[in-house]
């Protein structure tokens, strides 16, 4: 492919050209995963990879959203979205209760918070209950209460490296499983 400039890229990916947005992408994904890595060190846990693919979805809809009358180039407008994108993504974790327990999610649903996030809350439990073993759910609600890996060992009779085993395997059934469709 022809390289173009940004701004023939834009109106390009805005009609649908997969191939304008994917050299879009590459040239904003080294910025992407610096900003993703700064970020990853105060997220409270938040995953460096989670923060890159929060900026490669901001990416696309910066590419909707641009206006080139705006007064600002395209990459100035995307890497201020992105960097805001991410800054959000670390405040919500930072500000997200923990849940100690599956049973948290059956108490009755506080008014003040809304209903769709009850309903979504209880379709994760369960879909996590069909998905995870046993001993993989009693793992991730120590690993989510904050213990260290030796004390979950030791809550759980096992050894570290079972524990890290298992927290290895919990995080590649969830990036390899989306909720409606559990299976090992």
């Amino acid at each position: 492919m022809l390289s173009r400039n940004e701004d023939e890229l834009v109106a390009l990916a805005r009609t649908g050209d997969p191939d304008a947005f994917e050299q879009l992408l590459e040239r904003h994904m080294p910025a992407i995963r610096a900003m993703a890595r700064r970020y990853a060190g105060t997220a409270g846990g938040a995953d460096g990879e989670d923060l890159a693919q929060e900026g490669m979805l901001t990416l696309f809809r910066a590419v909707r959203g641009y206006k080139p009358d705006g007064g600002a180039k395209f990459a100035t407008y995307a890497q201020t979205a992105i960097r805001n994108s991410m800054a959000a993504y670390v405040k919500r974790h930072l500000k997200s209760p923990r849940v100690d327990s599956f049973s948290d999610l059956d108490k009755p649903v506080d008014l003040a918070s809304p209903v769709e996030d009850a309903f979504i809350k209880k379709e994760s439990a369960l879909w996590l209950e069909a998905l995870l073993s046993d001993f993989e759910r009693k793992i991730l609600r120590l690993y989510l209460g904050g213990h260290s890996y030796n004390q979950i060992a030791q809550a759980s009779g096992t050894t570290a490296k079972a524990v890290d085993n298992a927290l290895q395997r919990i995080r590649r059934k969830l990036r390899h499983t989306e909720p409606g469709s559990a299976g090992s």
